[in-house]
C-alpha cells in the first residue's frame, strides 16, 4: 500500500492554494496562508520546482506559480516530485505485487490537481482548468 508522507499532504494543500489563485506566492506568504513552517514550505516548493510542477521567479515580483494548468498536473507527478519514483521497492516484487503497484500508479496518474483541489473545496478559475480548445472552424462550418 502506498503511504504518503506529511510533506505530500502539505504539497497538495499548497498546490490547491496556487491553483485557486492566479498569482505568484513567496514561500513565506504560502506558509502564512496555510499555517505551515516556512522551512517546510520552502522545502516542498523547491522539490516541486525541481519536479517541473512549479516555476520559480526571482525578484521583488517573484514567487512560485504552477508550471502547467491544474488539469495537466497529475497527483502521480506531485507525489513523485516529493517522494521519488512511485512504488519502488528494495527487493524484487512478486508478479502480483507488481500488478498492484502498477494499478496504484495508473490511478494516481488519472487524478489531476484540478480534481484534488475541487475535492478540497477550492474554486479553480475556468481559464486555468479547461483544456485548450482549437478555435479553428471545422470544414463543415467553413462551407
Amino acid at each position: 500500500m502506498l503511504k504518503l508522507t506529511q510533506l505530500s499532504h502539505h504539497a497538495l494543500t499548497l498546490l490547491g492554494e496556487l491553483a485557486e489563485r492566479e498569482c505568484r506566492f513567496s514561500a513565506r506568504d504560502l506558509a502564512g496562508r496555510l499555517n505551515l513552517p516556512v522551512t517546510t514550505t520552502a522545502k516542498i516548493l523547491k522539490s516541486l520546482t525541481r519536479g517541473g510542477i512549479l516555476i520559480s521567479h526571482r525578484g521583488t515580483q517573484g514567487g512560485y506559480g504552477l508550471a502547467k494548468a491544474p488539469n495537466q498536473i497529475s497527483v502521480a507527478e506531485i507525489v513523485a516530485a516529493l517522494e521519488g519514483p512511485l512504488c519502488q521497492t528494495t527487493r524484487k516484487p512478486h508478479r502480483a505485487g507488481e500488478m498492484v503497484n502498477q494499478a496504484i500508479v495508473r490511478a494516481l496518474e488519472q487524478i489531476s490537481l484540478y480534481e484534488m483541489a475541487a475535492e478540497m473545496g477550492r474554486q479553480i478559475p475556468a481559464s486555468e482548468s479547461e483544456d485548450q480548445v482549437d478555435m479553428e472552424p471545422s470544414l463543415e462550418e467553413k462551407e
